[in-house]
């Protein structure tokens, strides 16, 4: 319990990168954005510090959907919620996909 008597919850901290295809309109990192944030703060947690990079080349091109990118929308969100908060925002398509499972990288 914490001085106010009140229990207190220890969550823990999260930067998450975000990255979406460099040919999309610019309002679908703010959609993005806004839907991470919104689902962090309806779950009791609070959204710190907003980085948006813009379009950067990646390190090494990404074959997605069979297209390739050089290039991607970047921003990133620091986060303090719970796991299960991070469960419900990555999808299985942005999940990693370590080496031997899965022919795609899934973030482009």
């Amino acid at each position: 319990q914490g001085p106010t008597g009140q229990c207190q919850v220890r969550m823990p901290f999260y930067e998450a990168l975000l990255m979406l295809r460099a040919s999309l309109p610019k309002t679908e990192m703010q959609k993005l954005v806004q839907k991470v944030g919104t689902t962090v703060i309806n779950n009791g947690g609070a959204v710190g510090d907003l980085t948006s990079y813009g379009v950067r080349p990646l390190a090494y091109t990404v074959r997605k959907s069979g297209d390739r990118h050089s290039q991607a929308d970047m921003a990133s969100m620091t986060l303090l919620t719970g796991p299960h908060v991070i469960e419900e925002l990555v999808t299985p398509e942005a999940r990693p996909a370590w080496p031997g499972s899965g022919p795609e990288f899934p973030y482009v």
